[in-house]
């Protein structure tokens, strides 16, 4: 018996047990990293299939980091090499399971939001057009006319839209405060036809993106001081105030900004990638965050190739610097948009790219792209300022609040105009989300103690929430990770293995029995035709066994129907195998003689099991046109052939 297969199904077991233990160890590793550290902490944010632990970055002063991995080379002499830090994994999802379901109350780190967006979006988010395929999370954008919710100030109303894209949104599920984020994303479309808006931000949880009771006076501020720019509405703004403000409240709360990405093709071969932070209170007019001289840099200003300078996008915050040139300042009525704009090519919408973001709260925030720096935000361009009518912004702050992630792939004419050959359907694909944090400022959660959040969401449940009929949404709990329950404790890594082992054994088993089956049959058809090869009236009598075995079974079939389902076929044909070794022994003994003996004479009647008339089935005699018998070394025996 040939046992290849047995050994190459030993093999894959060993394979599959020892990937197993492997890829369970390194998730662990990860784990017991973070749990070592911060045994307060969720482990279970960590994605199991996450492999890079750490992160290293230069986390110190902007000068103090020149010449670091991904920094541009320092001026002049360097006292000694930049002091790094290995920051740890806090959170991650790398996308490998194709069964998840983003639908509401669903999955425990996003939603994908039905949602009419409120920027003016010609595409609708949906939730059938996000999924998980090949490792990737995939946000398909297409033509395809869509209705679905708008959650106005005024309550929920329906809305129609052109085109169908998706959004993934974490909010209230999984919050952090400073630290390093990262994405690992090929672009939709291509680098010819403007229209897609991709976007990775983050935004304060007291404001749930998309939903505009919740973000009326809460996005996007980031202000801790009492003053009138916190109660009131200025003229030169459309807020009417900060709704929680250091005046009605112990500090100053909002929902600022950090765009991570969003890239848009406004000429053709000239795609830009977009980093910001938007933040309130806007700014009075004549007054520029880049005239606090050390608040802004951009290392890639000089590299052709990946070009960073300010956003050139001419606001309506934007002012006369003189008589003849304007100075565009970023942003809307509600937000400044402290801006910088980057270079890209086609392979940007062709290969994958990292995109990360290191923000320190109330420091500084830094955009990197494949570990390159290419811009940095810090605490000086927030200071405040007065302008020549003398009206006052107080100094704004680097985000303090937990921030949670949006990923979305948008389309609206207000962001890039849309090309009427735009490709369409287009994905946007997302290899992996990580966030890193300091070892010894781990801080995550939604609802902290230093800015919690939960009452208050429970207090104004209907902001944060879409309730029109047709549509489900959700509110969860962010200490009740699932979000509907908690999260499942990870099986025993023995009993994992166990049970795998059993079911492959299981298989094994099947799979011998199937072989000996088949060997069986094989060694039968072999002895038959050897039979037949050494006697020419054995071949005759064999011939008319089969004939007389498949009329047989034709008058079984119509006696007893039941025979014809397939268990109880494949149990005959079972038992039916077993004459083959007793025809083997008696055909190596040597020579073999046959007996034909003649059949009784026919009778003619009707046989109520076939319901046919003539001469009954051959069954009724147990025999057919000859009848053979083997006289040979089997002691005298006679055994039909």
């Amino acid at each position: 018996m040939n046992l290849w297969p047995s050994f190459g199904l030993a093999s894959l077991l060993t394979f599959i047990i020892n990937s197993f233990i492997i890829r369970n160890s390194l998730a662990n590793s990860c784990q017991d990293l973070l749990k070592s550290l911060s045994p307060a902490s969720n482990e279970k944010w960590i994605d199991s299939d996450s492999r890079d632990c750490t992160k290293t970055k230069c986390r110190l002063g902007y000068f103090d980091c020149l010449g670091a991995n991904g920094w541009p080379a320092p001026y002049g002499e360097s006292p000694g090499a930049p002091k790094t830090e290995d920051m740890v994994l806090v959170f991650s999802d790398e996308f490998n399971s194709r069964w998840r379901d983003f639908g509401p109350g669903k999955d425990a780190r996003w939603q994908a939001l039905d949602l009419m967006y409120v920027n003016n979006d010609a595409a609708m988010f949906r939730k059938s057009a996000v999924s998980v395929q090949g490792g990737n999370a995939v946000i398909t954008a297409s033509k395809t006319e869509s209705k679905g919710p708008y959650s106005a100030p005024w309550g929920d109303q329906l809305a129609v839209a052109q085109y169908t894209s998706g959004m993934l949104q974490g909010w209230n599920k999984f919050c952090f405060t400073g630290g390093y984020l990262e994405a690992r994303i090929k672009l939709p479309g291509d680098d010819q036809h403007g229209g897609f808006w991709p976007a990775v931000f983050t935004l304060g949880n007291l404001g749930r993106a998309g939903y505009l009771r919740s973000t009326g006076g809460v996005w996007p501020f980031s202000y801790d001081i009492c003053d009138d720019n916190a109660l009131h509405k200025q003229n030169w703004t459309d807020h009417y105030g900060q709704r929680i403000n250091r005046c009605n409240s112990t500090r100053g709360r909002g929902a600022p900004e950090i765009d991570l990405l969003e890239v848009g093709v406004w000429e053709s071969s000239k795609p830009e990638l977009s980093t910001s932070l938007q933040i309130a209170p806007v700014l009075p007019k004549g007054l520029h965050w880049l005239n606090n001289a050390g608040g802004v840099y951009y290392p890639t200003y000089a590299d052709p190739t990946l070009y960073s300078g300010p956003n050139g996008w001419a606001g309506v915050n934007s002012y006369m610097q003189n008589a003849t040139m304007l100075r565009p300042r970023p942003g809307s009525a509600l937000a400044d948009a402290m801006s910088a704009t980057h270079k890209l090519n086609a392979s940007h919408f062709s290969d994958y790219y990292v995109y990360g973001l290191d923000w320190a709260p109330n420091k500084y925030i830094r955009w990197y792209l494949n570990d390159r720096l290419i811009y940095e935000l810090n605490a000086l361009a927030l200071k405040g300022g007065t302008n020549d009518a003398n009206q006052t912004v107080g100094d704004r702050l680097i985000p303090v609040e937990p921030q949670y992630i949006n990923i979305n792939l948008a389309m609206s004419n207000s962001f890039a105009p849309i090309n009427p050959d735009i490709p369409l359907p287009s994905s946007m694909l997302i290899d992996y989300v990580r966030v890193y944090q300091s070892r010894n400022e781990i801080n995550v959660g939604c609802d902290t103690e230093e800015f919690p959040s939960q009452a208050y969401i429970d207090a104004h449940v209907s902001d944060y929430k879409i309730t029109l009929d047709g549509f489900e949404d959700f509110v969860g709990n962010s200490h009740v990770m699932g979000p509907t329950m908690q999260a499942p404790s990870s099986p025993h890594p023995i009993a994992m293995i166990a049970g795998l082992a059993v079911g492959l054994s299981i298989i094994l088993i099947v799979a011998a029995v199937f072989g000996f089956w088949f060997w069986r049959r094989w060694k039968k058809t072999r002895g038959q035709t050897a039979l037949e090869a050494r006697d020419p009236e054995a071949a005759a009598a064999a011939a008319a066994r089969r004939r007389q075995e498949e009329e047989a079974l034709r008058w079984e079939e119509e006696a007893m129907p039941g025979r014809r389902r397939w268990w109880v076929r494949l149990a005959v044909t079972f038992w039916r195998g077993a004459p083959a070794a007793r025809t083997r022994h008696a055909l190596a003994a040597g020579p073999i003689r046959i007996q034909v003996a003649p059949l009784p004479a026919p009778t003619t009647s009707v046989y109520p099991a076939s319901g046919r008339k003539g001469v009954p089935p051959p069954a009724v005699f147990g025999g057919g046109a000859r009848q053979g018998f083997v006289e040979g070394p089997l002691k005298g025996a006679s055994k039909p052939v």
